[in-house]
C-alpha cells in the first residue's frame, strides 16, 4: 500500500496562517505561537532577500511583528520540552495579552513567571508593565555596577595590602642590612683594637730591646778596652754575641711593628668604611621608615574600621534591605572616590 505524502509549500503555510487569524483572536497567545511556528517555517522556504516581500504581500505583517511572533514560538512553542513549561502551562499565561507577552520576553526565562505574577501582568496596562521592566533593568544595572565597584574596591584594597606588605618587607630587609652592618662594624673595631694593642705591646718590647742593645754595646766597648786579660776577652766575646742578639731582636721587632702598623691601618680603614655604610643605611631607613610605619598604622586601622563597617552593613541589610542597598551604594561610592584620590 503506497503512503500518501503531503508536501508543504509556502502557499499551504500562508493559508494556515490566515486560517489561524480567522479562528483565533489576535490577542490570544496560543494562536500567535502557532502563527510564529509557521512564520519560522516560511522564512526558511522563501530564502534570503525575499522575507520582507513575502510578509508584505502574503500576510501583511511588519518584519518587527513577524519577529515577535517567531520569538514567542521559539520561547513557548515546545513548552512540554522546554524550561518554560511552568509558565506556559500556568492559568495566567493564556490570559496575558500578546503585546505584554512580547514585552515579557525581555525578562530572563527563569525570572519571567515570578515577574509576571509580582506585577500582575494579566491586569496591568502595557505602559505599567513597560515601566516595571524598565525599573527591573535599571535596578539590575545598578546592582551590576555596584557589584563591579565592590569587586574593584576589593581588588584595590588587596593591591594596597600587597603594597604595604612590600614596604614592610623592604623595611625588614633594611633592618637586617643595618644589623649585619652593625655586626661588621663591631668586628672591624675589634680587629682595630686588637691591632692597636699589639702595636703598643711591640712598641714596648722594641723600646726594651733597644735599651738592651744599647747596654750590650756599652758593655762590649768596655770589655774591648782591656784586651790583655783573657777573661776580659771572653767577656768581650759574650758581650759581642749579646749585642748581636740584641740588634737582631731589635730589627725583628721593628719589622713586626711595621707589619702590625700596616694591619692596624687596614683595620682602621675597614672600620671607617663599615661605619660609613652603617650611617648611610641608617640615614636611608630614617628617610623611608617613618612614612612606611605611619602608613602601616593607618592602614591597619582602616582595615579594622572597614571590617566593622561590613559587619554593621550586614546587620542593616538583614533588618532593612532597602536601607541596606542605599548604604552599600554609599560605601561603594566612597571606595571609588578613595581609589580616584589615590590615583590622582
Amino acid at each position: 500500500m503506497s503512503e500518501i505524502i503531503t508536501l508543504r509549500d509556502i502557499d499551504i503555510i500562508t493559508t494556515e496562517i490566515k486560517v489561524i487569524e480567522q479562528q483565533v483572536a489576535k490577542a490570544a497567545i496560543y494562536g500567535c505561537i502557532e502563527i510564529g511556528k509557521r512564520l519560522v517555517e516560511a522564512k526558511e522556504m522563501v530564502g534570503h532577500g525575499n522575507w520582507g516581500k513575502y510578509l508584505e504581500e502574503k500576510v501583511r505583517y511588519s518584519q518587527q511583528w513577524a519577529t515577535n511572533l517567531m520569538n514567542l514560538y521559539k520561547e513557548y512553542g515546545g513548552a512540554q520540552e522546554s524550561l518554560f513549561e511552568s509558565f506556559a502551562n500556568s492559568q495566567s499565561f493564556g490570559n496575558i495579552d500578546v503585546t505584554k507577552h512580547i514585552l515579557l520576553l525581555s525578562v530572563p526565562a527563569e525570572e519571567r513567571e515570578q515577574f509576571a505574577t509580582e506585577h500582575d501582568a494579566e491586569k496591568a496596562t502595557t505602559r505599567e508593565l513597560q515601566a516595571a521592566i524598565r525599573d527591573r533593568d535599571a535596578n539590575l544595572q545598578a546592582a551590576n555596577e555596584q557589584a563591579a565597584r565592590a569587586e574593584k574596591a576589593e581588588k584595590d584594597v588587596a593591591d594596597l595590602k600587597r603594597g604595604l606588605e612590600s614596604l614592610m618587607d623592604a623595611a625588614e630587609n633594611k633592618d637586617d642590612e643595618i644589623k649585619s652592618l652593625q655586626e661588621h662594624v663591631a668586628g672591624a673595631e675589634k680587629k682595630y683594637t686588637e691591632a692597636t694593642e699589639k702595636v703598643t705591646d711591640l712598641q714596648n718590647k722594641l723600646k726594651k730591646a733597644k735599651e738592651a742593645e744599647k747596654a750590650a754595646k756599652e758593655a762590649l766597648a768596655k770589655a774591648q778596652e782591656n784586651p790583655e786579660i783573657p777573661e776580659s776577652m771572653m767577656e768581650s766575646m759574650r758581650q759581642q754575641v749579646a749585642a748581636d742578639a740584641a740588634r737582631e731582636a731589635t730589627e725583628n721587632l721593628q719589622k713586626e711593628l711595621d707589619t702590625a702598623n700596616k694591619a692596624r691601618e687596614v683595620a682602621e680603614r675597614a672600620a671607617q668604611d663599615a661605619e660609613q655604610k652603617l650611617m648611610a643605611a641608617q640615614k636611608q631607613l630614617q628617610l623611608s621608615s617613618p612614612e612606611a610605619a605611619e602608613f602601616k598604622a593607618f592602614f591597619t586601622q582602616v582595615q579594622k574600621d572597614f571590617k566593622n563597617l561590613q559587619d554593621a552593613l550586614e546587620k542593616v541589610q538583614q533588618a532593612d534591605p532597602d536601607t541596606g542597598v542605599k548604604l552599600q551604594n554609599a560605601v561603594c561610592t566612597l571606595l571609588e572616590k578613595l581609589q580616584n584620590d589615590l590615583k590622582g
